[in-house]
């Protein structure tokens, strides 16, 4: 008995001096680095029967984890004793340089806390951007430093370098309080040989943004951060073979990097005062167009109201003015859409929205103007974009048609009808006299009208849906032609833009990507080779002359050819 208690007695103490002889420590692979090197942090805890957990986050205050954690654990037999480690190893780089302490860090296992030894850490700056010293930077350049609330600023990124690199990952910018467009954004991005202060750099455009604030005040866009992988030489002894400069490739090692920009600080002002009451938040620069597509249709026939708004500005961060219509008129939700000019440095393009409106009576229908205020921040005042209105002449249609639909006004009296409740004493019936009277039948014939209504309407709908194309297609010569004889400020631009959209309209295509090699192809088997390359010369001359200024243009000239070769597409194509 007494040996079994010596036994366990011995057994505990052994597992005592085991968990006293276990070590904890941290370490790093090189305590003085560059601000854009990275460094190998090891937590190691020395026979330990369990993997370590350790708390990182004093660390984070002043590194950021590259990567990690790898975990790994050793065992040796050294003269008949085993001995083994575990270890947490990350990947980081440092966020400033200067002299850094790495604090004691916190490791549990097996129940027990322990911390490790602390390590201090000499970051060495890399350099200002544009000094000889800098092999490798990245420059973050704002067009401007203040802007007002929904003013575009315009946000780069070149990287310049000296050395071979290849790039492993991009990190992209974050702004909060910013509406973020992208401009440029190239997946392989090329570079172009500049010099800064003298020195030769190959530069690299990263990445182009539009930055919308939306809020005053001092707002900050984070830093860009890539991950590269460089190639350095390696120090070697001095060798009279070695040395020739066709053995250098052999002595080149490829070291990871870690590139970061500065920060980019807007301030944001706010508007000046006399703000209009029916501002909407537009700030840019805008003119606003407004069209029928038709001038007189009948009573329960759809008819489009289109409004387009072209300008350079913050065109996802405002909304049309509310537009009311005629009651007599029913009015479907809008539908919209934005295409961006591409190659731009501002956030320049089309807004269209598309109204469907189907009168319901009779007579001389009045559409209201669009009166959009934006706010101009290159003059720093207000203004307006305004559209006159329009007049549409609505016929007689359908009298079953009409029948099978209550108008807005005749809905609005008889809600008006429904909302009072009577409070006077009730009229008693004799017994075995109908206790229904008229004015109730009344409303019960209004009420089962009501309850039909949606069918017909529905169906009056789809109809005028489903007609759109088609009264597209037959507008389309007609409003070419309208607008071909307005043209008076960029002839080039608008008459190939006129065709573009007749086609667009007459073929039922996109018009975003269309240029005269699509236009060739839709035109293909469709109208005779005479027409095609005269449409093509025209397209082309108007191409030239906006790429290529200087040459010669007579608008007259060009117009009358585009509504001659227009007006013959339509009768091949109808």
């Amino acid at each position: 008995m007494k040996s079994i208690f010596k036994y366990f007695i011995l057994a505990a103490f052994g597992i005592a001096a085991q968990l006293e002889a276990v070590s904890v420590s941290a370490s790093v692979d090189v305590n003085t680095i560059s601000q854009s090197d990275v460094f190998t942090f090891k937590v190691e805890a020395k026979d330990a029967d369990s993997s370590p957990s350790v708390d990182i986050s004093p660390l984070l205050q002043s590194f950021t984890i590259v990567s990690g954690p790898a975990q790994q654990t050793n065992i040796q037999w050294i003269n008949g004793t085993m001995a083994s480690s575990r270890s947490l190893t990350w990947t980081l780089i440092a966020n400033k340089s200067g002299t850094i302490l790495i604090p004691p860090l916190s490791v549990t296992f097996g129940g027990k806390r322990y911390k490790t030894n602390p390590i201090t850490m000499v970051v060495n700056s890399d350099g200002n951007a544009g000094t000889t010293d800098a092999d490798i930077f990245i420059i973050a350049a704002a067009d401007k430093e203040t802007a007002f609330v929904g003013e575009q600023v315009t946000v780069s990124y070149k990287l310049f370098t000296r050395v071979n690199l290849s790039l492993t990952s991009v990190e992209y910018p974050k702004g909060i309080g910013f509406w973020v467009e992208d401009l440029r954004k190239p997946a392989s991005p090329r570079h172009r040989d500049t010099q800064v202060n003298g020195v030769r750099y190959r530069a690299y455009t990263l990445y182009e943004a539009a930055l919308f604030p939306t809020k005053t005040g001092k707002l900050f866009v984070d830093p860009m951060t890539v991950n590269c992988a460089v190639s350095v030489s390696q120090k070697r002894k001095k060798d009279p073979f070695f040395d020739s400069p066709f053995m250098d490739s052999f002595f080149n090692q490829t070291v990871p990097k870690v590139i970061r920009s500065k920060k980019v600080e807007i301030n944001v002002k706010p508007y000046p005062k006399d703000k209009p009451s029916d501002f909407t938040g537009a700030v840019g620069t805008f003119t606003v167009e407004s069209k029928l597509d038709a001038e007189k249709v009948k009573v329960n026939e759809a008819v489009t109201f289109t409004i387009n708004i072209k300008g350079t500005g913050n065109f996802n961060l405002f909304s049309l003015p509310e537009i009311t219509f005629q009651n007599d008129i029913q009015v479907h939700s809008p539908t919209s859409v934005f295409q961006k000019e591409t190659l731009r440095d501002k956030l320049t393009g089309e807004l269209t929205v598309e109204y469907i409106l189907i009168p319901r009576e009779a007579g001389r229908v009045h559409i209201p103007k669009v009166d959009l205020a934006f706010f101009n921040p290159e003059t720093q005042l207000w203004d307006r974009a305004k559209t006159p209105g329009h007049s549409l002449l609505v016929e007689e249609g359908d009298q079953a048609a009409a029948a099978s639909g209550l108008s807005r006004s005749e809905v609005e009296l008889l809600k008006e009808d429904i909302h009072y409740i009577k409070t006077d004493a009730p009229s008693w019936h004799k017994k075995g006299s109908s206790p229904i009277s008229i004015a109730a039948w009344i409303l019960y014939g209004f009420a089962a009208l009501l309850f039909l209504a949606p069918y017909p309407l529905e169906s009056a709908r789809k109809k005028a849906i489903a007609s759109a194309p088609e009264r597209r297609s037959k507008a389309a010569l007609r409003k070419a032609i309208k607008a071909l004889s307005g043209i008076t400020d960029n002839p080039d631009s608008e008459i190939s833009g006129t065709i573009y959209h007749y086609l667009s309209e007459k073929c039922g295509l996109d018009v975003q990507a269309m240029d005269p090699i699509g236009a060739q192809e839709i035109l293909k088997d469709k109208i005779p080779e005479a027409l095609q390359t005269e449409i093509l010369r025209i397209l082309s001359a108007c191409d030239a002359v906006r790429y290529a200024p200087g040459q010669e243009f007579e608008a007259s000239q060009w117009v009358e050819d585009a509504i001659s070769v227009l007006t013959q597409i339509d009768a091949q194509l109808s």
